[in-house]
């Protein structure tokens, strides 16, 4: 099974692409399963993948990225032997720090996984605002991805932009970088970067 990952701080558009990236993945033939973690007991986004019609699986009170990071990979177990999905879309909370998952993910040597993506997304709108208070967070959070894309970019303005890209590149120079309105279609590039069999 493919597994991607897409980290980002809360409200950087992590569900909205999920959810375009699961429809895709069904409209081609494949079954996917989404894994999403939320630190309270309810989970509100799972509520709402499960109305559309979603297999969906929750790691709730706690954060995968620390206290429930070995929850993850018993979790992709038993997604595997029950489901079988082609695609599993993998959602972290977005408050935590991504490093503790990513080398439990790169660590493991059980399920295989085709590929595993590491998807990193930004809100250009408040990143100089995020830099400020949370520049650990969001430098783990690009310094983790092998691809990341700055959201939002039909309401961002040049200057945001900008200041977005400028950081991707002072923060990890070599990653892959583009750019992503998620409320709409998604580019038929970014489709073929994010969903590997559609290469």
């Amino acid at each position: 099974m493919h597994l991607l990952v897409v980290t980002g701080f809360l409200g950087s558009g992590k569900t909205t692409l999920l959810l375009r990236l699961a429809e895709l993945a069904r409209g081609s033939e494949r079954k996917v399963a989404i894994l999403v973690n939320e630190i309270g007991e309810i989970g509100i986004d799972n509520q709402l993948m499960r109305r559309l019609g979603h297999n969906v699986w929750e790691l709730l009170g706690g954060c995968i990225c620390c206290s429930l990071a070995g929850d993850v990979i018993g979790t992709l177990e038993r997604v595997k032997a029950d489901f079988d999905p082609d695609l599993v879309l993998l959602e972290p909370t977005g408050a935590a720090d991504p490093r503790n998952l990513m080398n439990v993910l790169n660590t493991y040597h059980g399920v295989y996984f085709k590929s595993l993506i590491r998807v990193a997304l930004l809100d250009p709108l408040r990143l100089t605002m995020l830099m400020v208070v949370l520049s650990p967070l969001i430098t783990t959070t690009v310094q983790q991805a092998d691809l990341v894309l700055v959201n939002k970019a039909d309401v961002a303005s040049p200057e945001e932009m900008a200041f977005a890209f400028e950081t991707i590149s002072r923060l990890s120079p070599s990653v892959p970088v583009d750019t992503l309105c998620a409320r709409d279609a998604i580019e038929p590039r970014i489709i073929r970067k994010l969903l590997p069999w559609m290469r």
